[in-house]
């Protein structure tokens, strides 16, 4: 097991590492400029997603995961943003021509550098999963690349912000 551990590991540290830093910045400035931040995925990207919009709120930021019954309709001055390995998910497309029709930005965080979705997009992360040879079933090291970008972008944002430890322990949940 550890030699698989290892070997996950050193995948995960390739593909993290390819990342471009300046679209993680843009990303995070996206979402702090934004009113509104919604998040949409779908399967395992979509949990991940969720996780991505726990951790805005943490920020003290307005956030919806698409789907939920507390999301409100976007509109200008909100984002979007859409974890999709292919980036040609057909309910992620037509959620991001909904967006488009809403004057909202469409972010992308994606494993493909061409796709229907990046095209849409005002700004996208490229998470090149799918260069690295991975011992992993499909689509797992994508999955993991994306919480770990998930999770940057938001250290971007909370950065950008000044928002101190203290007041994401506050905004988190105390019904539990």
């Amino acid at each position: 097991m550890e030699k698989l551990l290892t070997n996950v590991a050193e995948e995960l540290g390739k593909t993290l590492n390819a990342v471009d830093d300046d679209s993680l910045n843009a990303a995070g400035h996206e979402i702090v400029k934004a009113k509104r931040v919604f998040f949409a995925g779908c399967g395992r990207s979509g949990l991940i997603m969720k996780t991505m919009a726990m951790r805005i709120m943490h920020i003290g930021l307005e956030s919806h995961f698409v789907g939920e019954v507390t999301q409100p309709s976007i509109r200008k001055g909100d984002v979007l943003i859409i974890g999709s390995s292919s980036g040609e998910t057909h309910t992620m497309v037509h959620i991001a021509e909904i967006a488009k029709e809403n004057d909202a930005k469409v972010g992308v965080l994606s494993s493909k550098d061409v796709s229907t979705l990046r095209k849409m997009a005002d700004f996208s992360v490229l998470i090149p999963s799918r260069e690295i040879k991975s011992v992993q079933p499909d689509g797992n090291l994508f999955e993991q690349s994306l919480f770990c970008v998930c999770d940057a972008i938001a250290v971007k944002a909370k950065e950008e912000l000044g928002v101190s430890e203290d007041t994401m322990d506050y905004n988190h949940t105390n019904l539990e």
